[in-house]
Protein backbone atom coordinates (compact mmCIF):
# COMPACT_ATOMS: atom_id res chain seq x y z
CA UNK A 1 0.00 0.00 0.00
CA UNK A 2 1.13 3.53 -0.56
CA UNK A 3 1.03 4.52 3.11
CA UNK A 4 3.88 2.12 3.96
CA UNK A 5 2.06 0.58 6.93
CA UNK A 6 1.86 -2.89 5.47
CA UNK A 7 4.69 -5.35 5.01
CA UNK A 8 5.09 -8.23 2.67
CA UNK A 9 4.65 -11.59 4.31
CA UNK A 10 5.84 -14.98 3.29
CA UNK A 11 3.43 -17.89 3.54
CA UNK A 12 5.16 -21.21 3.96
CA UNK A 13 4.30 -24.07 1.68
CA UNK A 14 2.32 -27.11 2.74
CA UNK A 15 5.41 -29.30 2.35
CA UNK A 16 7.23 -27.06 4.82
CA UNK A 17 4.46 -27.58 7.39
CA UNK A 18 4.55 -31.34 6.77
CA UNK A 19 8.31 -31.45 7.30
CA UNK A 20 7.99 -29.39 10.48
CA UNK A 21 5.32 -31.79 11.77
CA UNK A 22 7.52 -34.79 11.03
CA UNK A 23 10.51 -33.25 12.82
CA UNK A 24 8.40 -32.24 15.81
CA UNK A 25 6.99 -35.72 16.24
CA UNK A 26 10.43 -37.27 15.84
CA UNK A 27 11.82 -34.97 18.52
CA UNK A 28 8.97 -35.88 20.89
CA UNK A 29 9.49 -39.62 20.37
CA UNK A 30 13.21 -39.24 20.94
CA UNK A 31 12.62 -37.32 24.17
CA UNK A 32 10.25 -40.02 25.44
CA UNK A 33 12.81 -42.68 24.49
CA UNK A 34 15.51 -40.91 26.49
CA UNK A 35 13.10 -40.37 29.39
CA UNK A 36 12.42 -44.11 29.51
CA UNK A 37 16.11 -44.92 29.36
CA UNK A 38 16.90 -42.49 32.17
CA UNK A 39 14.01 -43.86 34.22
CA UNK A 40 15.41 -47.37 33.86
CA UNK A 41 18.85 -46.17 34.91
CA UNK A 42 17.38 -44.38 37.93
CA UNK A 43 15.27 -47.39 38.93
CA UNK A 44 18.17 -49.80 39.01
CA UNK A 45 20.45 -47.24 40.62
CA UNK A 46 18.35 -47.50 43.79
CA UNK A 47 19.47 -51.15 43.98
CA UNK A 48 23.11 -50.15 43.64
CA UNK A 49 23.39 -51.14 39.96
CA UNK A 50 24.96 -48.76 37.46
CA UNK A 51 25.15 -49.28 33.72
CA UNK A 52 28.21 -47.59 32.25
CA UNK A 53 29.94 -47.77 28.92
CA UNK A 54 27.10 -49.30 26.94
CA UNK A 55 25.70 -47.91 23.75
CA UNK A 56 22.12 -48.03 22.50
CA UNK A 57 22.46 -51.57 21.20
CA UNK A 58 23.90 -53.13 24.33
CA UNK A 59 21.84 -51.22 26.88
CA UNK A 60 18.91 -53.64 27.11
CA UNK A 61 21.13 -56.70 27.42
CA UNK A 62 23.31 -55.05 30.07
CA UNK A 63 20.26 -54.07 32.11
CA UNK A 64 18.71 -57.54 31.84
CA UNK A 65 21.96 -59.14 33.00
CA UNK A 66 22.27 -56.68 35.89
CA UNK A 67 18.77 -57.36 37.28
CA UNK A 68 18.62 -61.08 36.52
CA UNK A 69 18.91 -61.99 40.22
CA UNK A 70 15.64 -60.32 41.30
CA UNK A 71 12.51 -61.66 39.57
CA UNK A 72 10.20 -58.73 40.40
CA UNK A 73 12.67 -56.05 39.35
CA UNK A 74 13.54 -58.02 36.20
CA UNK A 75 9.87 -58.23 35.22
CA UNK A 76 9.24 -54.53 35.82
CA UNK A 77 12.39 -53.46 33.98
CA UNK A 78 11.54 -55.81 31.11
CA UNK A 79 8.23 -53.97 30.65
CA UNK A 80 10.11 -50.66 30.50
CA UNK A 81 12.60 -52.10 28.02
CA UNK A 82 9.73 -53.31 25.82
CA UNK A 83 8.28 -49.80 25.77
CA UNK A 84 11.74 -48.46 24.92
CA UNK A 85 12.00 -50.87 21.97
CA UNK A 86 8.54 -49.82 20.72
CA UNK A 87 9.51 -46.14 20.82
CA UNK A 88 12.77 -46.85 19.00
CA UNK A 89 10.91 -48.65 16.21
CA UNK A 90 8.57 -45.71 15.74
Amino acid sequence: MRTGRFRRTHIKSESCYRLRLLLTHRRNLKRKFLDLENSIRHSIKSFGIRIKGTGRGGFAQAVREAVAGDALVAELIDAMLSARVALWKE
